[in-house]
């Protein structure tokens, strides 16, 4: 898979590229990626089922069966994204900091992101690439 075929955008993190620079390959992916963990289920007027916003999710509460299948939940929603080949996600708790890493491959190779959910539910992403 090419550069191309994965598409390309305006370089965004937390807010647009002051410079209206272009982003493409493996970083548009992730970052297509961390917007679909932010985004509330329904909230995506072309798409319905797009979207689980983790960050709710890990604040409201969660029995031991849904931390257990969390993970799933999670490799799902980023499956959803045909240019995801493989994914992985686990989950652990640090105090009242639950902790998110996602491991997956695509057509230009592996990426990574590293998440974080503190008590305030702000979902921190710190390794994106």
């Amino acid at each position: 898979m090419t550069n191309a075929e994965l598409g390309q955008d305006l370089l965004v993190t937390e807010d647009m590229d002051h410079l209206g620079r272009i982003d493409e390959g493996i970083r548009i992916l992730v970052w297509d990626l961390i917007w679909r963990l932010r985004t509330a289920r329904g909230k995506q007027l072309d798409d319905e089922s797009y979207g689980m916003d983790l960050a709710s999710y890990l604040h409201k509460g969660m029995t031991q069966r849904e931390v257990i299948t969390l993970p799933r939940l999670i490799e799902a929603e980023l499956k959803k994204d045909e240019r995801v080949d493989t994914v992985q996600a686990t989950l652990t708790q640090e105090g009242s900091v639950w902790r998110i890493r996602i491991e997956g491959t695509s057509g230009l190779g592996p990426f990574r992101l590293i998440a974080s959910v503190d008590e305030a539910a702000k979902l921190i992403f710190e390794d994106e690439a």
